[in-house]
């Protein structure tokens, strides 16, 4: 009898959690892309998602991208969190110094502003220093310098200088621009770091190794963390527009941190 009760109970929270997930879409509208849940304002057809803004393309692999373009979805919060994947930039050379590859990646998002708090700027490297700037939202350029000498000077999970460098991003930015360049193209490191490395990286997702000063090379993207919200106004304002005011029953309104909404 109390082994039925469990599976009772189990299949209860299991049919009321399902329940829930699809409360958080709009009736009739897809609440999930793979193993990710959807929630409204997001969606993966016009008349699932407020805009376009919000538009979730889902791949026949079950892949969530952002808006239709590149930018890979890993989840959706409805505290107004979404974690994506952004490119790690490189800039490698050979044993006589001479560059043999690299990149420079950028990510412009007009709604979704980099978040402040939950991510970090890295570099790589021990003859490394990387820039990131961004032009929509706040206007801003920082940098990070990575540099060391031998592997024997490395130390593990430290990210303060030597060969691993972080430092914070602005408020109320929504593009990045990162550049990678070297002081002396990794010649006297080459054999052990004959790259650098960058990237915009989620809080507690990526903890530096010496091993990363070759194996980063095998790692195109790494999770990093967006913000949403909706509209451009504060909830006083917003409460002002009944017909418009998105928070109804079953929601609560909180102002946006981190630009508009």
């Amino acid at each position: 009898m109390a082994l039925a009760l469990v599976l009772i109970l189990l299949v209860a929270i299991s049919a009321a959690a399902a329940t829930a997930e699809a409360e958080l879409a709009l009736p009739g509208c897809a609440t999930h892309c793979g193993n990710m849940s959807i929630p409204y304002p997001f969606g993966t057809t016009p008349e699932c998602y407020l805009n376009e803004e919000f538009f979730i393309s889902c791949n026949s692999t079950g892949h969530a991208l952002l808006t239709g373009g590149s930018i890979a979805v890993l989840s959706i919060s409805v505290s107004g969190e979404l974690r994506v994947l952004s490119w790690v930039a490189r800039d490698c050379y050979n044993e006589s110094g001479r560059g043999v590859g690299g990149n420079d990646p950028w990510m412009r998002l007009s709604k979704f502003p980099i978040s402040y708090t939950r991510n970090k700027f890295m570099t790589v490297g021990c003859d490394t220093y990387a820039f990131i700037e961004g032009s929509l939202g706040k206007r801003y350029k920082t940098g990070c310098l990575s540099l060391c000498e031998s592997i024997g000077g490395v130390t593990d999970g430290s990210c303060s200088g030597i060969c691993c460098c972080q430092t914070t991003i602005p408020a109320n930015v929504r593009s990045i621009n990162i550049s990678l360049s070297s002081y002396y193209n990794y010649v006297g490191v080459w054999d052990f770091n004959p790259c650098g490395f960058a990237f915009v990286a989620e809080d507690g997702t990526y903890n530096f190794s010496s091993t990363d000063l070759q194996d980063l090379r095998n790692i195109t993207r790494i999770p990093t963390v967006l913000d949403w919200s909706i509209g451009d106004e504060d909830c006083e304002k917003a409460k002002e527009n009944v017909t418009s005011y998105a928070c109804k029953e079953n929601s609560y309104c909180y102002n946006s941190d981190n630009g508009p909404g």
